[in-house]
């Protein structure tokens, strides 16, 4: 049997934290928030300090959830509206119209010109340049690490967005869009 140790934050309370550091027998606060292989391997303090730390950073991080998605959804937002409305100008004209229109990624996956140009924070950080280097031609061995290159910077974005740039930018076709769900750490993953 392996040694392992796995850290619970959704089990754990803050009294068991205060057990896991301050008291020797720790057997009662281990039991909901930490499994191990062996029990005797928590006895020294310097282990039982980074448990302590681990899990209340984890617990810091999923109390921080919802506010932490609330904030990259309006980041997102914020830096989705000048390209969803034209331009800055055109927004700023728009916002002195009333007519702004806000980014909207409800239908992703759904082929569409006007959610194709809704790109992730990642991809606003990166640059939104989308076209293949023109220099570099399908006979060059250079072609495929350039196309990879690519390609993994498409993997993080919404898959209409993908999509768009692989048919209308790189004139080719999508053989598939895969969404891998990691069932331990609850984290999905797409793939083109």
């Amino acid at each position: 049997m392996e040694n392992y140790l796995e850290l619970k934050p959704h089990d754990a309370t803050l009294l068991d934290l205060v057990r896991i550091m301050f008291t020797s027998d720790n057997s009662l606060a281990m039991k909901k928030s930490v499994e191990t292989s062996e029990l005797n391997h928590l006895r020294g303090l310097e282990l039982r300090w980074i448990i302590f730390i681990s899990l209340y950073v984890q617990k810091l991080l999923l109390y921080l959830k919802k506010p932490m998605a609330w904030l990259g959804y309006v980041i997102e937002m914020c830096l989705n509206l000048p390209s969803s409305n034209g331009g800055f100008w055109w927004l700023l004209l728009n916002i002195l119209k009333g007519s702004v229109v806000k980014p909207d990624r409800s239908s992703v996956g759904v082929y569409t010109v006007r959610i194709a140009k809704f790109v992730s924070v990642l991809g606003c950080i990166i640059g939104t340049r989308v076209e293949l280097d023109k220099n570099i031609e399908t006979t060059d061995n250079r072609y495929g690490a350039a196309l990879s290159i690519m390609a993994s910077k498409l993997a993080y974005e919404h898959q209409a967005f993908g999509q768009s740039v692989i048919i209308d930018h790189w004139k080719m076709e999508v053989l598939g869009w895969f969404n891998f769900w990691n069932g331990k750490q609850h984290i999905s993953h797409h793939l083109m």
